[in-house]
């Protein structure tokens, strides 16, 4: 206890100095440690999807090119080069038509065939009936019914708007 009361004063400071330094060094790599075993700190690993895109899911895009400006006139003046440009306006052409037909085929099954009629989804229809379940919503807003048209040689075929639609049986499912 003698160095205690022996005045130096400036030697406690130093002490206190450096051990705060040291609490301070420890205190960081603590917290440091503990901020490495955080879930944000590793990212979770994705395999790479090396399956080709699906094309029929694009959608086109046109690209309007635009105008040039008119060639540059020494006796001009200036606010000539700053009009908005007027450009022709010009529809954009109508999207092709969809093939309802092959929708009718996707969402169409036929179960079974007599001599007079099919067994669609699990229902009968006559031939020249109207299948209305499966009626097709267009942009027109008309709908469009596919219609039983005929049962002849080993088919079904079906009228949906302006397609045929033909489903081929076997003449032992009759």
């Amino acid at each position: 206890m003698a160095w205690i009361n022996s005045g130096s004063a400036r030697l406690y400071v130093y002490l206190a100095v450096i051990a705060a330094a040291t609490m301070v060094w420890r205190g960081g790599e603590y917290v440091d440690n503990q901020l490495l075993t955080l879930a944000v700190k590793a990212a979770p690993r994705v395999e790479k999807n090396n399956e080709p895109m699906d094309s029929k899911n694009f959608y086109p895009v046109w690209v309007k090119q635009s105008v040039a400006l008119p060639p540059l006139q020494v006796d001009a003046e200036v606010d000539v080069y700053f009009k908005k440009v007027e450009e022709p306006k010009v529809d954009p052409p109508k999207p092709p038509e969809p093939d309802y037909g092959a929708m009718f085929r996707e969402s169409a099954t036929v179960d079974g065939v007599s001599d007079d009629g099919v067994f669609v989804n699990g229902q009968f229809y006559k031939i020249g009936a109207r299948i209305e379940e499966l009626a097709v919503m267009p942009a027109s807003g008309k709908a469009i019914i596919p219609v039983v048209e005929s049962i002849a040689s080993g088919r079904v075929i079906f009228r949906v708007g302006k397609a045929g639609v033909a489903f081929r049986f076997s003449d032992g499912a009759q």
